[in-house]
């Protein structure tokens, strides 16, 4: 999500929203197919009816949990971009993280392992000039969202931008 104007009275101006992208959870689903599919497949050797019951159990308890994480993910992780700052937001669950100024940011990095690479996504890391680190996982083209970081941090350090 793009724009905005500039606002005389100091503050910060929507730029753009991103947020953590499903497809990083495509890895744990796979675990839970190959997971369910063992558990579901291995249960003639039990001679019990109840302990032929666990397997179902198991599974019936993986995919709630698997699409609730997964979900919960979409929905509360969101970097929200304005001109002066990132403004990162995890979800109720997890303790809220200050602002990120450009002028006070450090370093930016970027990067993916290989299946998160081959899907588009991947993760930045920004470090604060007080040395705090703040990692923004399955970002959409994670390397251009770092590129956009990098290029405000550089434009903040320069006389008169902000």
């Amino acid at each position: 999500m793009t724009g905005g104007s500039r606002t005389s009275d100091g503050a910060m101006v929507d730029e753009q929203w991103r947020g953590y992208d499903l497809r990083a959870a495509l890895p744990l689903v796979i675990l839970a197919v190959l997971l369910s599919i063992a558990l579901l497949a291995g249960r003639w050797v039990f001679d019990d009816f109840i302990d032929g019951l666990v397997p179902y159990l198991i599974v019936l308890g993986i995919w709630p949990a698997l699409l609730g994480l997964a979900l919960y993910r979409a929905i509360t992780y969101t970097y929200h971009l304005t001109d002066k700052a990132l403004l990162v937001d995890f979800g109720p669950l997890h303790r809220p993280v200050p602002p990120v100024w450009f002028p006070e940011l450090a370093n930016v990095e970027s990067g993916a392992n290989w299946l998160h690479s081959r899907l588009g996504i991947g993760w930045v890391r920004i470090t604060g000039g007080d040395g705090r680190t703040v990692r923004l996982p399955a970002v959409r083209d994670a390397a251009a969202f770092a590129a956009l970081l990098q290029s405000r941090r550089l434009a903040a350090k320069q006389p008169g931008s902000m």
